[in-house]
């Protein structure tokens, strides 16, 4: 809380003003001419004028006197001069006449009524010295009450930032000590603002804003607050990237004068040192965070107590019961500098991650030249199962959080080396699948190798009841919760704003229920990225537990058994492409068939050529293969082939 003084009142220090200046006993006989509406001015300082061209000698906040000697011959001169002091900010004007002018002429009278500076007729006793002394006695005292109420002012400000309170404290504390609201606007227009500006401030936009920051090298400008318009003093706190850091005070409740406007010059001198001095913890702290992530996600970190010692020492403690996920950026032009990464993590930071679950959280850092995220949530009842350290399998996050797990690989590759008669019936369920991208993964390639081209289809039907099963217990969604989805991709539009390099692709492995899983979730995300590249995918995000078919095919790619099953299925598409001026129409229109569900109207569009083209060359593969194109295996083989002949040609 701001640091408060016991009976603090909001009265100014003032300072010495033209009306205190007929209470000097010097000044007991003095008349006021003209100028009223002036006696307000401040007095800071006086001058003696003797010379015709004193207006370009006068400063601000100065009473002037004269005998009138230079204007003897011309009284109406006067009238000029007066208009020209008020220009220059002189507060007063004090005439002696008799001695070289009988009367302060009539045209100076009108000119001060005009202008609004105080023009004062002297008595012929008066000695200028001794008012020189006794005014500037008076304007040295206010002097030296103001810089004893700025010093004040200032060691409370910065004992409040000294103790840790941070900056709203501190601008209660300026609202409390000048009796205006204060904002503090940051380079983005985030508004700081104390207890008494939030109501006024909410009502102004990004105009409202621009054109403040347009008037603020005048120091002070006006705003329509509340309907209507406010003086606001500008000072600039700190240079930022974009805009400087602006602290203004809300002239809302009573006048602010020359000591307010100096307080608030330095209390944006502390504020620019406090997020000076914030940025830089900032930076050290974000330094050891990454590292300890960096070290974590690479499985760098083998000891759980290790890992949790670490994680308190950077301020980065994990909480028990969560479980964690892994995404990379994958970039289509090649990896930005390391420079610019690291400043992506740093504006990504560390927050909440986007969804409706509490206590959701994502932390960014920068990874073998790529930046990775760790996300982590907390485990809902029934608990999922943990996933054993070193294994592949995982704590299923589904919609009911159930802990089925997913089907071990090595039991759908013997299912497939027994050429199971159940792989037969699920061929056709595997068809679909496959159109759907949704045939779930995980066959070793080897066994499925060694038992020859036909295990690919029985493979893909004995998979496929494994993956009804693990969608099925993933009801929510195959990011585990229904949310994900939005989530995930409410992070890559967050990219897409904080990046500047291109297009890129998004990869995530799948959730753990162990903190020394999470290395396993990081590879998986790795091979996600090295799947979609290869595989030619076009999607912008990628998850391991959705790469189905693709990732069975990444792991038969380039075995023999692959290139003859390949090599059979395809030849006379291929033979018959490298015959024709169009190399690749044939399986580039049969690809687009497939991915269109069968629609010749929507190949056709996606191909960009007539409807007739597509229907004559659906004709020819017909032709050429020897085969329906509407028989589910054949369309879940010639799939497949094509994939795997796509593959193989990158």
């Amino acid at each position: 809380m701001p640091d408060r003084m016991e009976g603090e009142t909001h009265d100014r220090p003032g300072g010495l003003i033209v009306r205190d200046l007929l209470r000097i006993p010097h000044f007991r006989d003095a008349v006021l001419l003209g100028g009223e509406t002036g006696l307000g001015a401040a007095v800071t300082r006086v001058n003696v004028m003797e010379v015709p061209d004193v207006a370009d000698w006068v400063r601000p906040g100065e009473f002037l006197m004269t005998t009138g000697y230079p204007f003897r011959q011309q009284p109406e001169a006067f009238e000029t001069l007066v208009a020209q002091l008020a220009a220059k900010g002189v507060s007063a004007l004090g005439i002696k006449p008799k001695r070289f002018i009988d009367k302060v002429p009539e045209g100076a009278i009108r000119a001060a009524n005009e202008h609004g500076l105080p023009l004062i007729e002297l008595p012929p006793s008066t000695a200028f010295s001794d008012v020189v002394r006794e005014v500037m006695e008076r304007v040295l005292v206010q002097e030296s009450r103001q810089l004893s109420t700025l010093q004040s002012r200032v060691q409370r400000l910065s004992r409040t930032l000294l103790q840790g309170d941070g900056l709203a404290a501190f601008l209660e504390l300026v609202e409390s000590m000048l009796g205006n609201p204060a904002v503090l606007l940051d380079g983005d227009d985030r508004c700081l603002a104390s207890p008494g500006a939030a109501e006024a401030v909410a009502g102004i936009g990004p105009a409202g804003w621009a054109k403040l920051r347009e008037d603020s090298a005048m120091e002070t400008c006006f705003m329509p607050v509340g309907g209507r318009n406010v003086r606001v003093y500008c000072a600039a706190a700190l240079d930022g990237p974009r805009q400087p850091v602006l602290l203004l005070l809300f002239e809302l409740r009573r006048e602010y004068d020359i000591v307010d406007m100096l307080t608030m010059n330095w209390a944006a001198e502390l504020v620019g040192f406090e997020i000076s001095n914030r940025a830089a913890r900032q930076r050290i702290e974000a330094k050891y965070i990454g590292q300890f992530l960096q070290d974590w996600i690479a499985g760098r970190i083998v000891s759980p107590s290790d890992l949790r010692l670490r994680a308190e020492a950077c301020g980065c403690p994990i909480a028990d019961g969560d479980e964690y996920r892994v995404g990379l950026v994958r970039f289509a032009g090649g990896r930005p500098p390391a420079h610019a990464l690291q400043e992506a993590a740093r504006q990504l930071g560390f927050g909440r991650a986007p969804g409706r679950e509490p206590g959701a959280a994502v932390r960014w850092t920068v990874l073998d030249g790529e930046l990775v995220a760790l996300f982590s949530r907390p485990r809902t009842a029934p608990a999922a199962v943990a996933a054993v350290p070193g294994s592949r399998s995982v704590a299923a996050a589904a919609g009911e959080r159930t802990a089925a797990s997913a089907a071990d690989s090595r039991a759908a590759t013997a299912a497939a080396g027994e050429r199971t008669a159940a792989s037969a019936a699920d061929s056709r369920a595997a068809a679909a699948a496959v159109g759907e991208r949704t045939v779930a993964s995980a066959a070793d390639s080897r066994a499925a190798a060694a038992a020859g081209a036909d295990a690919v289809t029985a493979v893909a039907g004995a998979r496929t009841a494994a993956s009804a099963a693990a969608s099925a217990s993933r009801g929510a969604g195959s990011f585990g919760h229904a949310e994900d989805d939005a989530g995930v991709w409410e992070i890559v539009s967050s990219l897409r704003q904080t990046l500047k390099f291109g297009r890129f692709r998004f990869c995530l492995g799948r959730w753990v229920g162990s903190r020394g899983d999470v290395p396993e979730s990081y590879r998986e995300a790795r091979r996600a990225a090295e799947v979609a590249e290869l595989c030619r995918m076009r999607d912008d995000v990628v998850a391991y537990g959705r790469l189905g078919t693709y990732l069975l095919l990444y792991r038969l790619a380039g075995s023999p058994e692959a290139e003859e099953f390949t090599e059979e299925t395809l030849r006379p598409l291929l033979s018959h492409d490298s015959r024709h001026y169009s190399p690749g129409a044939l399986i580039e229109t049969l690809k687009a068939y497939f991915e269109c569900n069968g629609n010749v109207k929507e190949t056709a569009e996606r191909l960009f050529v007539h409807y007739n083209t597509v229907a004559y060359r659906l004709e020819r593969i017909r032709g050429e293969l020897g085969i329906p194109l509407d028989d589910a295996e054949t369309r879940l083989r010639l799939q497949l082939a094509i994939k795997l002949h796509e593959i193989r040609e990158k």
